[in-house]
């Protein structure tokens, strides 16, 4: 059987943004329909085997439904203009956050792993990605001492505009032993006299006071009155959509990096009974709902990772990991 396009001559309004087709039966199949069919020609005489077959034809066409009109989801005029930006936009988060399942990289036999520094920086966060003159950068970073000793830490912060330097600060800190502590590195209203447009990039790095080691580093950016830059290489790979409201899952992974999005689930549903009245935000909503689930996709391919890499790792610890990993990568699909 197969679905296709084929003239519409019928001009009636109540035909108006329908499609028609029709299905071709092979010669067994047409004669037990003949033989089953009322005399009216209005329908047949016993359900089976016109149910099981009106249910195929229905499948098919509302796969063909959905392949050719993505954006129509059941009279609701869903407005998915850019694509293409949310596919960057995707990207870009999870190229940050998820290095490690971008491309496949040059072969590298299996080696034992350093482990991770007793004494770390968790992550470096800003409060925007692509900011405006007069708009407020703050940075924060999460450093963590899982020693069984207290330590005297010196911490290093940069801010960096295409090897410039804008910015050099030095902290010393103590850090008890298991503790967490989130600091502040630096907030700046950004103004034109004294920050020239461009990719800014701040880098903070933790040292020994007694022999200036440095122990960990980390670095991220943000961009002054230009665009993020595109991605050179991305994960995600492709989106396709589909309706289907008997279905609990939001998404389907056809292949690594290609995915097809049920808005037919409950909370594409629930996103249009809050914003379908301003149609602004209900575009921006329905972004992050695609967004987030590319970002999902990634965070279940960097678990599988994670489970490889580390096998002596105590589960619990592993799943916080990879819940703070997808916290801070949703809060990037804000910024």
């Amino acid at each position: 059987m197969m679905i296709t396009k084929i003239p519409f001559e019928v001009y009636d309004k109540a035909y108006h943004d329908r499609f028609s087709g029709y299905a071709e039966f092979d010669k067994d199949l047409e004669g037990a329909l003949k033989d089953i069919e009322k005399t009216d020609h209005c329908g047949f005489l016993y359900q089976s085997p016109w149910k099981e077959l009106k249910e195929i034809i229905r499948k098919h066409a509302q796969d063909f439904v959905d392949k050719i009109l993505p954006p129509k989801i059941k009279g609701r005029d869903v407005n998915i203009k850019n694509l293409s930006r949310i596919i960057q936009k995707s990207n870009q988060i999870i190229n940050e956050y998820c290095p490690e399942i971008v491309g496949k990289g040059t072969f590298v036999p299996h080696i034992t792993r350093p482990s991770k520094p007793l004494l770390y920086i968790k992550y470096l966060t800003v409060n925007k990605r692509e900011v405006k003159f007069s708009d407020t950068i703050l940075a924060r970073c999460n450093l963590i001492n899982n020693s069984d000793e207290d330590k005297e830490i010196i911490l290093k912060t940069e801010l960096k505009r295409e090897g410039v330097n804008f910015m050099r600060k030095e902290y010393k800190l103590k850090m008890n032993s298991k503790e967490s502590k989130i600091i502040t590195l630096f907030e700046i209203e950004l103004n034109e006299e004294n920050y020239p447009k461009g990719k800014y990039t701040i880098r903070v790095s933790i040292e020994d006071e007694d022999n200036r080691h440095t122990i960990d580093s980390k670095a991220t950016s943000f961009y002054l009155e230009i665009k993020r830059e595109t991605t050179k290489k991305g994960f995600i790979k492709g989106i396709n959509f589909f309706h289907r409201e008997d279905l609990m899952m939001r998404y389907i992974s056809k292949e690594k990096g290609l995915i097809e999005i049920n808005m037919g689930h409950k909370d594409f549903d629930n996103i249009w009974a809050t914003f379908s009245k301003n149609k602004n935000v209900l575009n921006r909503q329905i972004e992050f709902f695609i967004i987030k689930i590319c970002l999902d996709e990634a965070i279940n391919e960097l678990l599988k990772i994670k489970i490889k890499d580390s096998r002596e790792k105590d589960p619990d610890e592993l799943i916080r990991e990879i819940n703070e990993i997808k916290d801070r990568m949703y809060y990037e699909a804000y910024i």
